[in-house]
Parts: C-alpha cells; structure tokens; sequence
C-alpha cells in the first residue's frame, strides 16, 4: 500500500487524493485516512459471524439450549407435538479496544512516507489481529458446542472426509447444515499430501484454484478456512460450523480515528498523535452451530 493509494478520488477532506506529491507535510489527514483504508481490507475472522449493531455497553440476549419434540403426522383426534427450546438468558458486555502511533517532526517535515505507511499499516493490522482473536477465540471457547474425536491426520488411519460428515451431521441436527471449516496450517499441510486432496488441488483450473490462490479446496461441502488462532497450541483441533448464524460480531462503535498535536502532549518532537478505537466484542449464541474435532494431529 502507499500513501497515494488512501483514498484517491474527489476533494473531500476523507476521499482526496493523498499523494506526497500533492501534501509534501504529512498531515493527520493522511494517516487517518491510511488507517482506515487499510483496517478495512477483508477479514476471514469476521466472515464467521454476522454483524450486528447494538445499542449500549451491557446487552441481554438468549443462549441457546437444548431442543425438543419432532414434527409427526397428527391422527385426527391427536394433539400436535410441541417443538421447544430451552434459553438462557444472559448479559454480556461490548468493549472499548484500540491503539496508537506518534508520528514525529522530522517524520513529518523530512517526508518519510515509508516509515509513516509502515505505522499507519501496524496499527491497521493490531487492530484487525485484535478482532480476529477475539473471533477465533469466542468461538473454540464457546459453551454447549458440539465436539467429536476424528481419526489421526497424521497416520494410516486418517479419514478426514468421514469425520468432517460427522461433524457436519451434528451441526445439521440443529437445523442448519454447516458451510466452514476452520483448521490450523499443521492441519492444513496434512491434508494437502493426501490424495483426495491433491487430486482437487491439481484438477482444479482458472482464477480460482490453489496454483493461483493457495487455498485448499472445498472438502465434503465446506468452504475450508486456515487459521492457527482456534488452535494456538497446534493440538489437532478443528472446527465445523455455519457461518453468520452460528454468532454475532456486535458492534457498539466502528473504528474511528482522530488526532491530538503533540504540543498538548507535552511531546515537542511529536507532530502529533493518531488514535485508531473501536468498541465490540464477539458472541456466540447458537453453539450447537459448530462442531469441534478433535485428536486430529494424533
């Protein structure tokens, strides 16, 4: 990214062109806008789950229980059966994260913009790492998830194609099949030197096969995910899930940014100070959306 690919476009203060060329002082302007643009590059994270906006700090909601009764046929004098589910009520909390960069005078009157595209992407990127984390971490530490042991990966014995079907059968008897699946690079590299993989891997041609893109191909249904922040300790840990029902990323306040001279701060070489803060946090409420499997790497 560079300073000039921001937000070219019209005049406005957020949508002008923002070449050094164009602004030899880098201004705050700059870096916000830098901020921005690239924070909002696509997460996978975030595809997980639906965005939801919300009202207040603290939010009472549902979590989902156990379900029952079945639809049957109903004889004529027979009662039609109840279909019920149990649900907890909870309070969960929506929170304040951020971070900053200072940005110095020489910085600033000298025109270093490598060194200022490189604080304004860190931060870009901290900010997104956060969620992510928060993400991958709601969901592997998520209540009354489904969990399965697979075969071993690793060995003779690996079966991945039938233990991602039970893991999808059990998401699927809450009513909705699975769409992701989630694996560690450990997980990944196993499963790319099989060869019910490698067939599709090598079969599969145009913008979007694994020569151009290098990600795996879908297996058993499921667009497939690698991520080593579900499984940080490399366990064998993967997960089975259905996108956008299975939880929310609920939003308080989307990431602003603004700006402070570093003469308020007592800082007489900082041209000044740029915040990036956001305010949100992950939730699951229908845990029984994911399976967990687990003794995948033996």
């Amino acid at each position: 990214m560079k300073l000039n690919e921001f937000l070219p476009g019209t005049t406005s203060p957020m949508t002008q062109s923002y070449a050094l060329a164009n602004h030899p002082a880098l201004t705050y302007k700059v870096v916000e806008a830098g901020i921005l643009k690239k924070y909002h590059e696509p997460s996978i994270a975030k595809s997980l789950l639906r965005e939801n906006k919300v009202v207040g700090s603290a939010i009472e909601s549902s979590l989902e229980g156990d379900s029952r009764g079945e639809v049957k046929i109903v004889s004529e004098n027979g009662d039609i059966p109840r279909i019920d589910t149990d649900f907890l009520k909870k309070v969960r909390s929506v929170d304040w994260y951020g971070g900053y960069i200072e940005i110095t005078l020489d910085e600033v009157e000298d025109g270093r913009a490598d060194a200022v595209q490189t604080k304004v992407e860190n931060l870009a990127y901290a900010m997104q790492l956060y969620e992510q984390r928060n993400i991958l971490w709601t969901v592997s530490n998520a209540q009354g998830l489904n969990t399965l042991t697979g075969t071993d990966w690793t060995g003779s014995s690996a079966d991945p194609l039938r233990d991602l079907q039970k893991a999808k059968n059990l998401v699927k008897k809450d009513g909705l099949p699975a769409d992701t699946l989630v694996i560690s690079t450990s997980l990944a590299e196993y499963l790319s030197s099989m060869d019910i993989v490698k067939s599709r891997i090598y079969n599969t041609n145009g913008s979007q096969s694994f020569v151009n893109t290098g990600d795996l191909p879908p297996l058993a249904g499921l667009r497939v995910v690698v991520d080593d922040e579900l499984d940080p300790e490399d366990t064998g840990i993967a997960y089975v899930l259905r996108t956008l029902s299975c939880g929310t990323w609920d939003v308080r306040h989307p990431i602003r940014t603004y700006s402070v001279d570093g003469k308020f701060l007592g800082k007489d070489m900082v041209a000044y100070k740029t915040v990036a803060l956001a305010k949100a946090n992950a939730y699951i409420s229908h845990p029984k959306l994911i399976t967990k499997l687990t003794g995948l790497l033996g």
